[in-house]
């Protein structure tokens, strides 16, 4: 079934073959096993390359979830910001004012807290929280992803700018 190969390739993080599958017809908005949308998996991975993909044939970032969030709204919690400005791209002109006043609580409520501490309310997780590395997808953000109790968000620090000459200094939480 081509969902289920459309999941797989998801998993595996292949955008090629993502957008091949989803040409040949797969349902972007396709679920696992458990439910979960195509898109929340490529969330749950830090996968922007698959994400867009996804978003490109049209998953839909503010699809409803049983959990009562949507993938827009778990891409804010998870600190992702190059993934949270594409999905806020498509999106268009659908974000009631009450659907922004959520996501602005959910990105203060991460950016006060912390990473590590957000997690551990979030979970209920007494153990040490993990930490690596990845780079986004234009090498310009260099994420910490924090992981405990299964749950992960990212903690980004700024290694260059757009700017001319620029090198940005210190860490952002987002």
């Amino acid at each position: 079934m081509a969902e289920d190969r459309l999941i797989g390739a998801v998993r595996a993080g292949h955008a090629p073959i993502v957008r091949d599958i989803l040409r040949a017809g797969a349902d972007p908005e396709a679920t696992d096993a458990d439910g979960v949308p195509a898109l929340c998996l490529a969330v749950d991975a830090f996968d922007e390359y698959v994400a867009e993909v996804l978003l490109e044939a049209g998953a839909d970032p503010l699809r409803p979830l049983p959990d009562g969030s949507t993938p827009l709204l778990r891409t804010v919690a998870s600190g992702n910001a190059g993934l949270t400005v594409s999905m806020l791209r498509h999106t268009a002109n659908r974000l009631t004012e009450e659907k922004q006043t959520d996501l602005l609580a959910c990105a203060r409520h991460w950016c006060e807290t912390g990473a590590e501490t957000g997690l551990r309310h979030a979970t209920g997780a007494p153990g040490p929280a993990e930490s690596r590395r990845i780079t986004d997808q234009y090498g310009y953000n260099e994420y910490n992803v924090i992981t405990l109790g299964g749950v992960s968000c990212v903690r980004r620090s700024c290694r260059r700018s757009h700017l001319p000459g620029g090198e940005v200094r210190g860490a952002q939480i987002v």
